[in-house]
């Protein structure tokens, strides 16, 4: 009597169905991922200031829960900025801020700079309102770590006075304040 062994061919069919699942999955995975904003922006065209990124100047409020480096890379900042304090504002599960003033320049240009900078950045502007003499921006940007983003800043209209870091002469020059606050977005599910 012979005995007959088992086929391998079904396993063969399955195991094949697997690998090519799999490669099916990575490439689908490849395809969908934004690479969108892995280049830290420094120029964009047509801005009322110079600009620069925002990675030096938000260091302080980079932590291991966010944002994610699309986030900071899509964030322009005044080339001539000074932070002069960071905090967490710890609403949410990262809620962050800076406060800064950007030397020689008046609120209306600071808030041209800002709306034009997100805008061609990615952000979307859900609001743009003045009361008095402070303008608030607040706008959402679709990250690729699967949530959205907030960032809301405040201008402040009055003139702060501050010394030049590059000047030693100590002269003083009328100035802009602002309040960036980085945050993200609950998942809505």
């Amino acid at each position: 009597m012979e005995s007959k062994s088992p086929s391998l061919k079904p396993a063969l069919i399955f195991v094949g169905s697997l690998v090519v699942l799999v490669i099916i999955g990575l490439v689908g995975v490849a395809l969908t991922s934004s690479s969108r904003n892995t280049v830290i922006p420094t120029k964009t065209t047509g801005l009322p200031l110079k600009s620069t990124g925002s990675k030096p100047y938000l260091k302080k409020i980079i932590t291991s829960l966010g944002p994610p480096s699309d986030v900071v890379n899509s964030i322009l900042l005044p080339q001539n900025v000074l932070i002069t304090n960071s905090h967490n504002v710890g609403v949410t599960s990262y809620d962050s801020s800076v406060t800064g003033i950007i030397a020689k320049s008046p609120a209306t240009t600071v808030n041209e700079f800002f709306k034009r900078a997100l805008s061609e950045n990615l952000w979307y502007i859900q609001s743009d309102s003045t009361s008095g003499n402070i303008t608030t921006i607040i706008a959402r940007y679709p990250s690729n770590d699967g949530f959205y983003w907030g960032i809301g800043i405040k201008i402040t209209g009055a003139s702060v006075i501050y010394l030049t870091p590059t000047s030693l002469s100590n002269t003083p020059v009328a100035s802009t304040q602002f309040n960036l606050r980085l945050y993200e977005l609950p998942d809505p599910d």
